[in-house]
């Protein structure tokens, strides 16, 4: 059971029993006095453990600020909170709520627990953050009044009167009735927190097998794209080496191209060529004309006429020359055995020198 709420159990109680006794005045008017004197001790901790909440929250979220700055800022946050959180839900709760933990709502949910959700002006937060820079509140003093509630041994020392006093009240029934009321609320809000627990353990039991049934299917998903990745490496792996052999064998072929075209034998292409410039030479010597003299059988006149075969020579001539010309063509065939039939084919086409009709001629001088 939280102990602050078993003060205020309490301090509503004697505050019922000092209003009866000031009713029946008379003998005791003493003893009212006393519950009254009693209540004000009872308020004074509460009020300091509020004013030393109100320290710790300057001193961790708003030290950056001004004092001025930071009592309007913490005045804000506290009205903003007992108007919202504090006043739908958390006023009801016995102790810090664990999402709190940590946080400027623990000291929010602390401030406005020991005002009663009465929020402090700017103008008194102020006055408690000066009287902290003054010494009266230290840091250390402040954290472990919000820590650990004072105890027994630092309260002020009473008399044997309030000890009495107190013992009647503990026996009073309207304070045990308090004390088994709030023994009633928190038993039932142990047993509402174990029903929620047991109410989300449930469902986590019945939302497991179909999470793991889709995890296993992505567990699945993903080894099946493994596979398919390591397929479509090995494919392009095998592509690539493909490609490489094939680019090796076309090197390995111009290589032995170019080497053909180096060291090969050129013997029947040079014999070709001095073949070529002997039979030019013929060409030119064998160019032949004739002159006849015919007498004209009307006119009785006598008519020359020449005959040559000037042309054809000149054009085996020719034919013989552009094919010396084409001579380094034939070195660019890889394969020299193709090279005899290339130059029988060359020497086929050579055009033939024609004949004259008639007697044979002798060569023009």
């Amino acid at each position: 059971m939280d102990m602050e709420a078993s003060r205020r159990e309490l301090a509503a109680a004697m505050e019922a029993s000092a209003e009866l006794l000031e009713r029946l005045a008379g003998r005791h008017a003493l003893t009212a006095a006393l519950l009254r004197h009693q209540l004000g001790g009872m308020a004074a901790p509460r009020k300091a453990h509020r004013d030393a909440a109100i320290v710790a929250l300057r001193a961790d979220w708003f030290a950056h600020l001004s004092e001025a700055g930071a009592a309007a800022a913490i005045a804000a946050e506290i009205r903003r909170y007992c108007a919202s959180a504090w006043k739908r839900a958390d006023r009801s709760l016995e102790e810090t709520p664990l999402s709190y933990r940590g946080t400027a709502k623990e000291l929010l949910f602390r401030i406005a627990r020991l005002s009663d959700g009465k929020a402090p002006g700017a103008e008194a937060i102020r006055k408690i953050l000066a009287n902290s820079r003054a010494g009266k509140i230290s840091r250390l003093e402040s954290t472990c009044r919000l820590r650990f509630p004072p105890s027994s041994a630092s309260r002020t020392a009473m008399t044997f009167e309030d000890h009495k006093l107190a013992a009647a009240l503990r026996e009073m029934p309207e304070v045990k009735a308090a004390q088994a009321r709030a023994i009633d609320a928190e038993i039932a809000e142990r047993r509402r927190r174990l029903a929620a627990i047991e109410k989300i353990n449930g469902e986590a039991a019945k939302a497991y097998p179909k999470e793991e049934a889709k995890r296993s299917a992505a567990v699945e998903r993903l080894r099946q794209a493994e596979r398919d990745l390591k397929l479509a490496q090995r494919e392009l792996d095998a592509i690539n080496a493909s490609i490489a052999n094939d680019r090796g064998a076309r090197e390995s072929a111009r290589r032995e191209h170019e080497l053909t075209l180096i060291v090969g034998d050129w013997s029947s292409i040079e014999q070709f060529r001095l073949e070529a410039l002997g039979e030019a030479e013929r060409t030119r010597k064998a160019v032949v004309s004739r002159t006849t003299n015919r007498r004209n059988e009307i006119t009785g006149k006598i008519e020359r006429a020449s005959q040559s075969n000037y042309p054809s020579v000149t054009r085996r001539l020719s034919a013989i020359v552009d094919s010396i010309r084409e001579l380094p063509d034939l070195r660019l065939i890889a394969d020299v055995r193709e090279i005899p039939s290339k130059i029988a084919a060359i020497k086929a086409n050579w055009p033939q020198i024609e004949d004259l009709p008639g007697e044979a001629l002798a060569p023009a001088k």
